[in-house]
């Protein structure tokens, strides 16, 4: 009877380890694909979306899209951001180009390299809107501090009378 029931619990024996390594590569299995889709997960969560540029604006500016007369230089020299001056072309040939502003930050576009804009104080940023002619950049030293504005000259109307 002894033998009989050694034989049994030999069975059984080999029927728990077989069950245990069952058991043991579907653990593996699942630990495995746990860690692999939580791997390609934390990918996409570290991946971040592309920032845009009005996460760069502080309170009280603007960011005024510009168009760049001298594009392929300030493609050469600058990069993401930037301290330029701004001047107007002149409309006659021989003239001196126009400061506009001066120590202005500017961002190049995140979504298209090819397209930058500049950060104005909102009360400033209309005068820059109306330019209908493309800026002259000149990029300058980031470590001044100080930015400043001119006034653009409006032209002025001359009407001349003649007594008839």
């Amino acid at each position: 009877m002894k033998s009989v029931f050694l034989k049994t619990l030999d069975k059984f024996k080999f029927l728990y380890s077989s069950h245990k390594i069952v058991f043991m590569i579907f653990l593996f299995s699942g630990l495995l694909t746990f860690i692999i889709e939580f791997s390609s997960t934390d990918l996409k969560h570290k991946t971040s979306p592309q920032a845009s540029a009005d996460t760069y604006i502080p309170y009280g500016f603007v960011l005024v899209p510009i168009e760049v007369q001298n594009l392929e230089v300030l493609d050469a020299i600058l990069g993401q951001f930037g301290v330029v001056d701004l001047f107007i072309p002149p409309q006659a040939p021989g003239k001196n180009p126009q400061l506009i502003a001066r120590q202005v930050r500017i961002i190049r576009a995140p979504l298209n390299p090819q397209k930058f804009a500049i950060l104005s104080p909102e009360s400033e940023a209309s005068s820059l809107v109306r330019q209908s002619r493309p800026f002259i950049v000149v990029v300058q030293n980031p470590n001044q501090k100080e930015m400043k504005f001119s006034k653009i000259l409006k032209k002025k109307r001359h009407v001349f009378v003649e007594n008839l």
